[in-house]
């Protein structure tokens, strides 16, 4: 099913009514963007999920598919990534689903990698394919020695947040570490204001990560700094020394693309066709206070 196929929701604010994720079909067209001169840095990160028969395309392209990514124009940092079957770290490999984590110099590259070759195929072999739009708002930590996020405004109008939790587990602490992930894992599952989560990773059981859409900043804060789980996994990492290297990166989601196979809970402001993504500028606008957008 081809991306163009879908519908987008557009989210620059949330009114109190939640509604389901769904998808419709729509007649391909070009697609043209007006970028007002508007730049940042965004991010995307897409998930796949493919059909029965297709999973060995995919283990395919876990080898090759790196190499192409890096060639992609105005793609700054990019990650194929596989997935756990958990709703965060997990060592058992879900071979239905993969990802893809990218950061834009613009959201005219970004359309552009979202409508090539690449990704149609991919798409091609996948039931459902979902992708977040987002900005970035904060980040502590690198990812392979950089940070890749580079974000520069610490304020934003919508509230709900994508969050991205990275670790290079050292080998020596390998044991210790997955003893320790299936209570927090639980206590996420509960997690009050958690839309979404799933585990991503470059390297199974050794580089590992998280990517979750919350409501809210007050609903990460209290899962991260006020549950008995997560504050004793916190606790655990510094005490333990688990991880050789960590990133942890907050997003302001702007967009999301496409329909995943069980139904997101994500508030929208309404659905528009996919052509109708707004230009960056407007985008921006939606995160960022209008003065703070000028300067860009």
């Amino acid at each position: 099913m081809s991306v163009l196929s879908h519908r987008l929701r557009v989210v620059p604010h949330f009114p109190p009514d939640q509604k389901y994720l769904t998808a419709t079909k729509q007649p391909e067209s070009s697609i043209i963007y007006s970028m007002d001169g508007a730049t940042a840095p965004l991010a995307s990160i897409t998930f796949f999920h493919l059909r029965s028969g297709r999973r060995w395309h995919a283990l395919k392209q876990m080898r090759s598919g790196p190499t192409m990514l890096e060639q992609e124009p105005g793609m700054r940092f990019s990650r194929l990534m596989g997935t756990g079957r958990g709703i965060g770290f997990d060592p058992r490999p879900n071979f239905r689903v993969y990802s893809v984590l990218a950061v834009w110099d613009s959201l005219e590259s970004c359309h552009r990698f979202l409508t090539g070759e690449w990704y149609r195929s991919y798409s091609s072999w996948c039931d459902d394919v979902f992708t977040v739009l987002q900005f970035p708002l904060r980040t502590r930590g690198t990812w392979g020695g950089a940070n890749p996020f580079e974000p520069a405004i610490h304020v934003a109008r919508t509230p709900v947040r994508g969050v991205i939790t990275r670790a290079t587990i050292r080998t020596s602490r390998l044991i210790s570490f997955w003893k320790a992930v299936p209570r927090a894992s639980r206590a996420a599952g509960k997690a009050s204001g958690r839309i979404f989560s799933v585990g991503i990773g470059e390297l199974p059981l050794v580089q590992q990560a998280t990517y979750s859409l919350w409501e809210d900043e007050e609903a990460i804060t209290r899962f991260a700094y006020r549950g008995a789980a997560h504050k004793a996994a916190i606790r655990d990492t510094h005490r333990l020394n688990w991880y050789s290297e960590e990133l942890f990166a907050r997003f302001a989601p702007v967009a999301t693309i496409g329909r995943w196979w069980q139904p997101i809970p994500l508030p929208a402001e309404g659905i528009t066709r996919f052509e109708a993504v707004p230009p960056q500028a407007e985008l921006l606008r939606a995160v960022y206070p209008p003065e703070q957008t000028a300067e860009r």
